[in-house]
Formats: C-alpha cells, sequence, structure tokens
C-alpha cells in the first residue's frame, strides 16, 4: 500500500464540530484504546469498540470508515493533546533551565504515567502512521521547544535535537518497558541528556 492510499483510508469520514458529536468521538476512541490493550490491534473489532463505546455500529461508521482510520485519529489526537499542552508550558515566562525542566517532568508525567496505554499506541503508530502525520507531529514538537529555548543563545536546530534526543529516548523506554517503566530515573537520563546538549551548545555559542 502507498503512502497516499494509506493517508486516504485512514481520513475519518465525520468531523466532529458539536460538543455531543466531540463527546461521541472520544468515547469511541477511549473504547478503541480499552479494546487495543486487551486484544492487540488484530484482535480489534468495530462491533467490540462500537459496544465498550456504547454506540451503535451505524454510529461508529458514521465517524470513521474503518478501524484503520480510528486508530490513525486516535494516535494523532492524544499526540496532538500532549504537544498542544506542553507547548502552553514552553510559552510560559522564566529561566531556560526552568522552563526545560517543567517540560521533562509533563513529558515523563503524560508517558510514563499511561505507560500501558501508550506503550499500546506507541507501537502501532509504527505499524499504520504515514511520513506525513510523523512530519506534523514533529514540526508541533520543534516549535514548542523553540518557544522554550528561545531567550538562550543557541543554534537554530537546538531544538530539533532536543525534541529528537528527549522524545526518542521516552518513547523507546515507554515501549520497551511498558507498565514496568521507571518514570524517576526516565526523567533523570533525560535531564542529564538535554541539560548536558545545552551546555555544550551554550558554550559554543556564549
Amino acid at each position: 500500500m502507498t503512502d497516499s492510499s494509506r493517508a486516504a483510508r485512514q481520513k475519518p469520514r465525520r468531523r466532529p464540530r458539536q460538543a455531543r458529536s466531540w463527546a461521541t468521538s472520544l468515547a469511541v476512541q477511549e473504547a478503541f484504546v480499552r479494546v487495543l490493550l486487551a486484544r492487540g490491534y488484530d484482535g480489534v473489532t468495530i462491533r467490540e469498540v462500537a459496544a465498550v463505546a456504547g454506540v451503535g455500529i451505524g454510529t461508529f461508521y458514521e465517524y470513521f470508515p474503518n478501524k484503520e482510520a480510528l486508530a490513525a485519529v486516535c494516535l494523532r489526537m492524544r499526540m496532538k493533546a500532549v504537544v498542544t499542552e506542553l507547548a502552553a508550558l514552553a510559552g510560559a515566562d522564566g529561566p531556560v533551565h526552568g522552563l526545560v525542566d517543567a517540560l521533562l517532568d509533563r513529558m515523563v508525567e503524560r508517558f510514563a504515567g499511561r505507560a500501558a496505554e501508550w506503550q499500546a499506541l506507541l507501537q502501532l503508530e509504527r505499524r499504520i502512521s504515514t511520513p506525513e502525520a510523523y512530519s506534523r507531529l514533529y514540526r508541533l514538537a520543534t516549535d514548542m521547544w523553540a518557544a522554550a529555548l528561545a531567550r538562550a543563545a543557541l543554534p537554530a536546530q537546538a531544538a530539533w535535537v532536543v525534541h529528537t534526543a528527549s522524545y526518542s529516548v521516552l518513547t523507546q523506554r515507554v515501549m520497551e518497558d511498558g507498565p514496568r517503566t521507571d518514570a524517576a530515573a526516565l526523567r533523570r537520563q533525560l535531564g542529564v541528556l538535554v541539560h548536558a546538549y545545552l551546555a555544550e551548545q551554550g558554550r559554543g555559542h556564549g
């Protein structure tokens, strides 16, 4: 399957606009995650997702044309929610060191705090996400780090490096360890990694 045909399959059938429609879409997405954890992706059926969400099969198909589209939307919405939350923190006033620590704290909290769900979702992301979906989220996350680092005299690519390094370590650990993820140890490792890089870059551009 080509990337363009995969992207076409993953488009939602209906974009919710009213509060009730959003509630229905979110209920279906939450049900998908519950079934995913219980059955694995290959074991997920639309009938069971609809039953867990408390909606009819017809209602499911009003929003999503197939299971793959539901999975793609669920992944995109959850990732975007985390990045949006982080972006709000990144725009706060304060020293760069403190903003970096706040962002790393929240990243570990959001991923390691629901490690079983993210383990399943991140593994699924590698299976179904398109290059375009990856690129959009990476741009959002890199922009978030750029906002946090804006007051530091750092090279332009610093935000990209910090995001790529921290996200890779975080998600790889969650994918490998799932509910056994040691959040405190992970946070320490991310702090050492990011602050050491930023200190080195600061020395080179001071």
